[in-house]
């Protein structure tokens, strides 16, 4: 009978054994086998990246090319090399040519119209010229009404600010006026770009 036993022992630890072995076998071909498959081949882009080139978003290559590697090392190992960027001129944007009366075309824009105590304030300003000397012209619109209030250009770096107007809101009246602004000098005629309201 211990014979019997130790036998069947024997077997059982025989069997055991096989088991782990094969399952090792199983688990070392599986790991081999990832291993392969997820690692990228020469020339091949790696599994789970795209294969195009990224992009900003208009759309411009966010890659560098060699020349761009190689000047950014050169850079790293000698800054003297850096390329200062050129000096930041502050000019204004030309007007463009009126084909009407050969005047130069510019844009004017009112920036605020309000009400302070018993007086009407309006102020703007000629995106695309910057000169002295120009007129600006304030248009209160109300129907068939039409105020015109004038003030003087100033120069500014890139463009033309115009003096503020102010003026009793009697010389209106109730209701809402639209508010637009000219502008006109020797060489520039300013048209409205926007209106502006205004309740009383």
């Amino acid at each position: 009978m211990k014979y019997k036993n130790k036998q069947s022992t024997s077997t059982i630890s025989r069997k055991g054994i096989l088991t782990v072995i094969a399952a090792g076998i199983v688990l070392t071909g599986a790991i081999v086998g990832g291993v392969f498959l997820f690692t990228p081949k020469s020339g091949q882009p790696h599994r789970g990246t795209s294969s195009e080139t990224p992009r900003d978003e208009e759309g411009r290559s966010t890659q560098r090319n060699a020349d761009e590697q190689r000047q950014t090392k050169e850079l790293a190992h000698n800054p003297d090399k850096k390329q200062q960027p050129p000096a930041q001129t502050d000019r204004p944007a030309e007007a463009t040519a009126s084909a009407e009366n050969g005047k130069r075309k510019a844009y004017a824009t009112v920036t605020n119209v309000g009400i302070e105590g018993d007086a009407v304030e309006a102020s703007g300003f000629i995106s695309t010229i910057a000169e002295e000397g120009g007129q600006c012209k304030f248009v209160f619109s109300q129907k068939d009404r039409r105020v015109v209030k004038n003030s003087s250009g100033l120069a500014n770096p890139s463009s033309t600010t115009c003096r503020t107007v102010r003026f009793a809101k009697s010389e209106l009246g109730s209701g809402t006026w639209a508010v637009t602004l000219e502008y006109d000098s020797p060489g520039v005629q300013g048209n409205g770009l926007n209106t502006m309201e205004i309740q009383l």
